[in-house]
């Protein structure tokens, strides 16, 4: 038996009731629509504008699983899936700590979007654009931005 099965039939015991909070699968094609989707993602789990101080725990709160893979050595960022129907997030536990951050953010972008119509490039692009928007929330990256047409030449 894996960790994954075990931490779900223990919680299946300690918590019977409690569902997974993860909604269903959105289709992305573009980088506004993994922005969309992040922001979807932020609302629905009432997180506002504030930053996110586990993303793990949150993860985790919502009927996640999060899983450190200890191998040193072993050259991979994260995977996710889904294991008994409940959403798995994978990491790299050899990870200095924002990249561990960022990367269990961006396999919670791809176990929120489906991307049927992208290369597995573009799709890699798309969870790395939810990833940056979930931890640095749009509308204030969005007030820091100026657009090129209204800097100051001088």
């Amino acid at each position: 038996e894996d960790v994954v099965e075990k931490q779900s039939r223990l919680e299946n015991v300690f918590y019977p009731k409690q569902r997974s909070a993860f909604p269903k699968l959105t289709v992305a094609a573009t980088v506004q629509d993994a922005e969309a989707i992040s922001q979807q993602l932020r609302k629905k789990w009432k997180l506002d504008d504030t930053p996110i101080d586990s993303l793990v725990e949150m993860l985790e709160d919502k009927g996640g699983f999060v899983v450190e893979y200890p191998e040193p050595g072993i050259q991979f960022d994260g995977l996710s899936g889904r294991a008994d129907g409940r959403p798995v997030v994978v990491v790299n536990a050899e990870s200095r700590v924002d990249r561990y951050r960022y990367n269990v953010a961006h396999e919670l972008g791809h176990l929120m979007m489906t991307c049927p119509k992208v290369t597995p490039k573009e799709e890699e692009k798309l969870a790395h654009r939810f990833a940056a928007t979930l931890l640095l929330n749009f509308s204030i990256r969005c007030s820091c931005e100026t657009p090129l047409n209204e800097t100051n030449s001088g």
